[in-house]
């Protein structure tokens, strides 16, 4: 993910606890929140597309066709 990009407000009801708790450490990290949204501060490489596209649009994804 690059350093500027804006993440979804939030996250899909989907979405499992333990992810919620992880999207809310990295927004905390790596995030500043500018009116209202996500944004992040720097580049981030994460370990797979999938965890990336999740983190994006707040829940799971296959980052393969995200």
């Amino acid at each position: 993910m690059y350093a500027g990009s804006a993440l979804r407000v939030g996250v899909r009801s989907s979405a499992k606890p333990l992810f919620i708790e992880q999207r809310k450490q990295f927004v905390e990290q790596h995030c500043n929140i500018i009116r209202g949204v996500p944004v992040t501060k720097e580049d981030y490489k994460f370990t797979s597309p999938s965890i990336a596209a999740g983190m994006f649009i707040g829940g799971n994804s296959n980052g393969w066709i995200e």
